[in-house]
């Protein structure tokens, strides 16, 4: 099974670059309708085009169709995104933890859905975002991650979470209740280059600036 699965939606917000970091990283990549375009347009080939591919470039659409080592999926249920589709397909093939990116642009709503989808999802997720990554711990999980020293990052509650622990930076939190309309934890700051995280029980959404790489993540 891959190791390095990354998940790319059609978000324009993310950088060449930061999708070229995690692309040439990756074992397995899976495009959602225009992100397998942007995907062909940083010179990588997709293992899975999938979507109701309405918003893909024809061109692109032509030659992944065409091509013998992509395969195109077509699922016209309108009622699920192109992210819960990844993640749903992700899932079906036995695939356990993605990187998922293309997720930042103009439009909020859909930024939101697809933290909302990734909460609903069983998958281990990561956000590759254009200035970090964006993790998703839920349930009774413990993580740590390798960080620049002085490096900014976020615990935010998503659900009320529970015994919530974060180390390793200079406003740590111990046996710590997090909720959406309660405590929260914002632009903290690295102290040393491992982070620990905690919860009990819940859902937080963990940002971490400049992280870009696979072998910082646990």
């Amino acid at each position: 099974m891959a190791k390095n699965v990354v998940g790319v939606l059609g978000g324009n917000y993310t950088s060449s670059r930061i999708l070229t970091g995690w692309l040439s990283e990756a074992d397995c990549i899976i495009g959602a309708d225009s992100g397998a375009h942007r995907i062909r347009e940083l010179g990588f080939l997709p293992h899975v085009v999938l979507g109701d591919l309405d918003s893909i470039h024809l061109d692109s659409l032509e030659f992944f169709q065409n091509s013998p080592t992509v395969d195109v999926i077509e699922i016209r249920h309108q009622d699920i995104t192109d992210c819960g589709k990844l993640l749903s397909f992700a899932e079906q093939q036995g695939i356990t933890k993605l990187l998922l990116t293309g997720t930042e642009g103009d439009l909020m709503d859909h930024q939101l859905d697809a933290i909302h989808t990734a909460i609903k999802s069983p998958l281990d997720i990561t956000f590759g975002l254009e200035r970090g990554i964006g993790a998703i711990l839920k349930g009774e999980v413990s993580k740590q991650f390798q960080v620049k020293e002085g490096c900014r990052l976020s615990l935010i509650p998503i659900t009320e979470s529970t015994c919530v622990h974060l180390t390793g930076v200079k406003w740590t939190l111990e046996n710590t209740t997090l909720s959406p309309t309660g405590s929260t934890s914002i632009s903290n700051i690295a102290t040393s280059e491992v982070v620990r995280v905690s919860i009990a029980s819940g859902a937080v959404y963990l940002f971490i600036e400049g992280i870009t790489s696979f072998s910082q993540l646990p």
